[in-house]
């Protein structure tokens, strides 16, 4: 009995040892070395210490082959995550292409046209090939650039705050308070864009001229003697409009913010004994922080290069930059020059979107 185990080990039953019980007989066999295996009567005279060796030698071809099973099946696992990753990547760029192609064609081509016009002069009207910095010195020693500039980015400001002002109470109220209104309200905040930019500011005509609606009624109820003329033709106009064509873009990123802050958020802060207006000066404002910066990106950036409002409102007395570009390509035939200020206005452009950008970045907890 004890001979017997020593042949076939504790347990014949075992499909593992019996596993390796067939790979150390078939091994055997191809090198035509006497199997593990005892078939005949030498195997039970050999010695003790031999067939031990010969254990020892089948574990361990039987790990060599473990061994290389799984560097196949690791080999096999990582061709197939590589080529999941390119064919994820082939579908973004697919789903990208469109984009790109659009972007190219309508932005980045248009913009280096303008780029190299910039530096181009012009001659009886005539643009001349040429590579010049007079166009860009002409930019920034030009009094009437400078005013234009200055009034162009004290009206986005103005529009920014303002937009700022009154868009904070309209999130925060469909946000939080308005229930099941919610979604109609949303859609009354975008209705405006349905309507074309030009017919809203020619209502706006129809209200803040000297026969408006409102200089009529101010003089009907006695408020005032002679209609208001700055009303209209003013920066005033202009700023009125912007703030009235803005506004929905300051508000839906401002909902957004706003709606992702939880309710217990602000319960806890009162439970820590805080007042309401402690709770929204250190939760709510805090958290909402990010829509307050897109809206104001979005507001400051359209207002500095908005045309058609300033055109129909402004009156012309006082041009900003995109009345200034739109004067000298189409009035003075001077387009290397517009090409020049309208360079300057769009690396204006990207350095606030840039320095925008590091913010989020940082208030994200991501590397700059």
């Amino acid at each position: 009995m004890h001979r017997h185990r020593l042949r076939y080990g504790a347990d014949d039953r075992g499909s593992a040892q019996g596993a390796l019980r067939g790979l150390c007989s078939r091994d055997r066999s191809r090198q035509g070395r006497p199997s593990f295996r005892p078939r005949h009567g030498r195997h039970r005279a050999q010695p003790f210490q031999a067939r031990l060796s010969e254990a020892g030698f089948c574990a361990q071809r039987i790990q060599v082959r473990v061994m290389a099973s799984g560097e196949a099946i690791g080999n096999t696992a990582s061709a197939a995550a590589q080529q999941g990753a390119r064919r994820s990547r082939l579908f973004a760029v697919a789903g990208l292409a469109p984009l790109m192609l659009w972007q190219c064609l309508f932005f980045v081509v248009p913009v280096i046209l303008l780029l190299v016009i910039s530096f181009w002069r012009t001659k009886s009207y005539r643009m001349v090939p040429d590579f010049t910095f007079a166009n860009y010195i002409a930019v920034f020693t030009n009094g009437a650039i400078w005013r234009a500039l200055a009034l162009s980015v004290q009206t986005a400001a103005f529009v920014t705050i303002a937009c700022a002002v009154l868009a904070y109470p309209i999130a925060y109220f469909i946000a939080k308070k308005a229930g099941a209104l919610k979604g109609i309200l949303l859609v009354a905040v975008i209705a405006p864009f349905w309507i074309s930019i030009v017919m809203r500011v020619a209502a706006w005509r129809l209200l803040l001229g000297e026969n408006g609606v409102i200089n009529q009624t101010l003089l009907s109820l006695g408020l005032i003697d002679h209609p208001l003329g700055f009303l209209l033709y003013s920066p005033v106009a202009t700023s009125i409009g912007l703030v009235y064509a803005y506004l929905p873009l300051y508000v839906l990123p401002l909902y957004a913010s706003i709606d992702a802050i939880e309710d217990n958020w602000i319960a806890a802060a009162k439970d820590l004994n805080a007042g309401p207006l402690r709770a929204f000066w250190e939760v709510t404002l805090p958290l909402s922080m990010p829509g307050l910066i897109v809206g104001a990106v979005f507001c400051f950036i359209f207002g500095l290069g908005e045309f058609v409002t300033p055109a129909l409102l402004g009156g012309g007395k006082q041009l900003m930059m995109s009345q200034l570009i739109q004067d000298q390509f189409q009035r003075r035939l001077d387009w290397p020059a517009g090409a020049a200020i309208a360079i300057v206005l769009l690396l204006m452009v990207f350095l606030l979107l840039a320095v925008s950008m590091k913010w989020f970045r940082k208030a994200s907890g991501e590397k700059l």
